[in-house]
């Protein structure tokens, strides 16, 4: 018997020789990593985007350090895992990534540059993932009658059905068959990753996630949290801000690229400097960009005053691009201090995880909208609530009321609807109810700062009742286009934005396709995931009779999500897909913890005593199979999704650029007034260069008069007459992209 035993020195050299290849392997992913931001990139479409070579570049870099990760736990995991990040990327690969996004799967599309290579990677998965079931069919089926009969499973089927593709919004020939291809090849899609990422989370030993599996495990298992689990959500805030701000710088180059950013950053200029509003410009026809108004003496931007307020911080310390990255951080901290007190430790770290890692949250949280803060004053109202409700005692609400108010400044709806919520919770909705003292306080914080904001509607319309931008879209369309309600008059500006609001008026019919736009770009946008971004919703639904019905705090966060929908129903727009559903944004609280109620009940669906195995063992291992499953769509989610989004779509989105901000710090261009020749319907251009001129760029102070003023060329006789407006300033010519044949900005006065 001992002649027969295998030498030791072989089972060494085979040990080693599966080290080396893991380090080969996760050298080349790293290589591929470093090189995929030098890969020269061309513009794909003059909306954004560019060509797919960084992009797959990159995916590959992070396939290929998936596999050799999980290759620890055997060859068959690694497959899987590498299988998983690849198909994925292949399938974003093949996705239209700008505006009304679809899989690119025509005939004329397949064939087309690298659709091809997209579908053979995607074959390819489908054959590993076979590989991987052979022989593990009946096992597979019987894990799946954990989660109950298939009838349990009726919402989440139709949830995919709204949420898979776009509704058309024209009907031509043939397109309720393109549809339904649309829909059948996405289950299809969506079956083979869950498929691949199934094989990955049970294939070998149990993986190690810890720190996730602790969030996941039940608590009667779960010990006291150890140093990493309390450092948790310091170190995801940090991330949130650190990778916010990254995508600020890049792909975004720290521009607006959304019309509305632009009015924001101009009233934020005005706040910086200690006013309201700009004297009226010289010709304002060669300054005019959307939501910012000029009358008879005044310059100023259309829109409410409570999220530029905020921004002219940045604008103050010249960093305006860092406000929202730090304010994703604070986001961060105050959710997971609410859930912590209003559920328990284990869900507050898994929903501090799912909102770190949303490519959704990150993206606005690089951007300058006001979608995240109005966040931080909605998690500021729901911590100050139950901070009250725990210490019985009413400065906390009195807190929580400033901050809804505040929301109410930043977007008026938000902050009705959701001021309103909270009260309701203070109220004992969803939660014991609070006593009566914090109620008042609640409501006389949002009483002292919502009512601001009639005084500044009489500042500009000469009415407290009628907000600037509804008087504003007034001018621009026709009266009343941009009210709430119902009615032929409502809404969709004259013969434009029929792609994304085709019928005139607002009725039923366009609230159908609001909610299916919504819902499909919150299925991609929320996490990234390739299973949808729903599954873990639909879990939390679905599987609530077979584990545990829905708990208060998870009743309330559906009524939030109802009384939203309900709210943003009587408004005509979608909000469009700028940066995710943007109108649903404060729908994110609850999404994240229904998400968080349905990884848990994954687990607890899962944990079923097996025969010679103590519950402890089988709930430990459950938990840590499901939380590697999760830890590779989080993965997933920021090395892939969030990349793709960067390279694919938001380089020189909507058309803006960096062009005129290079030019603007040359020499050359100091002082100047700069005359920008673009087509007429060149909006993007002009507003590229616009956003750089100062609102004060006609008073003494020195620095304003360093400052270079980029007009719009209306004519030689106009420019001839703002140049004698403006005769200490030296004239500079560019021809804008617009009408440049080079593709770039080019100087004329050469």
């Amino acid at each position: 018997r001992a002649r027969r035993r295998p030498p030791r020195r072989a089972a060494t050299d085979v040990s080693g020789l599966g080290t080396a290849m893991r380090a080969l392997a996760a050298a080349v992913g790293l290589a591929l990593l470093a090189w995929a931001p030098t890969v020269d990139v061309r513009k794909a479409d003059p909306s954004g985007g560019v060509t797919p070579e960084a992009f797959v570049a990159w995916a590959s870099g992070v396939a290929i350090l998936a596999g050799a990760a999980a290759a620890g736990r055997g060859a068959r995991p690694a497959a899987a895992a590498t299988a998983f990040f690849a198909g994925g990327a292949a399938q974003l690969g093949l996705t239209q990534p700008l505006w009304l996004e679809h899989l690119e799967i025509r005939g004329h599309e397949i064939g087309v540059g690298w659709n091809r290579v997209f579908v053979a990677v995607i074959a390819a998965q489908a054959v590993v993932t076979a590989a991987l079931l052979r022989g593990r069919v009946r096992a597979w089926i019987a894990g799946a009658r954990a989660l109950g009969p298939a009838r349990r499973w009726a919402p989440a089927a139709a949830l995919f059905v709204a949420s898979s593709a776009h509704a058309c919004l024209f009907v031509p020939a043939g397109y309720y068959r393109s549809l339904a291809t649309q829909v059948v090849v996405a289950g299809a899609l969506c079956a083979l990753d869950l498929a691949t990422l199934v094989a990955f989370a049970t294939e070998g030993r149990a993986p190690r996630a810890g720190v996730v599996a602790g969030m996941l495990r039940p608590d009667d298992v779960d010990p006291p949290p150890g140093f990493a689990r309390r450092a948790a959500p310091y170190l995801l805030a940090a991330f949130a801000v650190a990778t916010s701000a990254t995508l600020a710088h890049r792909p975004l180059e720290t521009l607006p690229h959304v019309p509305d950013e632009l009015a924001y950053l101009f009233q934020a200029e005005c706040y910086a400097r200690g006013r309201l509003d700009a004297p009226r410009p010289p010709f304002p026809e060669a300054f005019e960009a959307y939501c910012v108004d000029v009358d008879a003496t005044r310059w100023f931007a259309a829109t409410p005053p409570g999220w530029p307020a905020v921004l002219a911080l940045g604008v103050r310390f010249g960093a305006p691009w860092a406000v929202n990255p730090l304010l994703s951080g604070l986001a961060v901290l105050l959710l997971h201090a609410w859930v912590r007190r209003a559920w328990n430790r284990r869900a507050a770290d898994l929903a501090a995880l799912l909102l770190a890692t949303s490519p959704w949250f990150l993206y606005l949280g690089a951007s300058y909208m006001t979608h995240q803060v109005s966040l931080v004053c909605l998690l500021a109202g729901l911590l100050g609530v139950e901070e009250a409700r725990r210490r019985r005692a009413a400065w906390p609400a009195a807190l929580a009321g400033l901050a809804l108010g505040w929301l109410f400044l930043v977007r008026s709806l938000d902050g009705l609807l959701l001021g309103g919520l909270v009260g309701l919770r203070a109220l004992g909705v969803g939660a014991p109810r609070a006593p009566w003292r914090a109620s008042l306080a609640l409501a006389t914080g949002f009483l002292v700062v919502a009512p601001w904001i009639l005084p500044w509607n009489a500042r500009y319309t000469g009415d407290p009742s009628v907000f600037p931008i509804n008087a504003y879209v007034d001018r621009l369309w026709y009266p009343g286009a941009n009210r709430l309600g119902f009615g032929e008059d409502v809404g969709n500006p004259p013969k434009s934005w029929r792609l994304l609001d085709p019928y005139p008026g607002h009725g039923a019919r366009d609230v159908a396709l609001n909610t299916n736009q919504n819902l499909y770009t919150l299925d991609v946008e929320l996490h990234g995931w390739p299973i949808g971004s729903l599954a873990a919703i639909a879990c939390a639904v679905c599987l609530r009779r077979r584990t545990r019905p829905f708990l208060p705090i998870e009743r309330y966060a559906i009524l939030t999500a109802a009384v939203l929908w309900a709210g943003y129903s009587l408004y005509w727009f979608s909000g469009g897909t700028d940066f995710g559903p943007r109108y649903w944004y404060l729908m994110l609280p609850s999404a994240l913890l229904l998400g968080a109620g349905g990884v848990r009940r994954c687990v607890a669906a899962f944990a079923a005593p097996r025969a010679g195995a103590s519950d402890a063992a089988t709930s430990g291992d459950a938990a840590r199979r499901v939380a590697a499953a999760l830890v590779a769509l989080v993965a997933f989610g920021v090395f892939v999704f969030v990349p793709w989004r960067g390279w694919r779509r938001y380089v020189e989105y909507r058309g803006f650029h960096s062009d005129y901000a290079r030019l603007a710090r040359s020499p050359e261009l100091e002082g100047a007034l700069v005359f920008v020749e673009t087509a007429p319907d060149a909006t993007s251009d002009r507003d590229s260069a616009r956003v750089l001129t100062s609102p004060f760029f006609t008073s003494a102070d020195p620095a304003e008069r360093r400052r270079p003023v980029f007009a719009r060329s209306l004519g030689p006789d106009a420019d001839r007459a703002l140049s004698a407006a403006l005769p200490e300033r030296p004239v500079v010519r560019l021809r804008g992209r617009s009408l440049s044949k080079s593709g770039r900005v080019e100087r004329l006065d050469r």
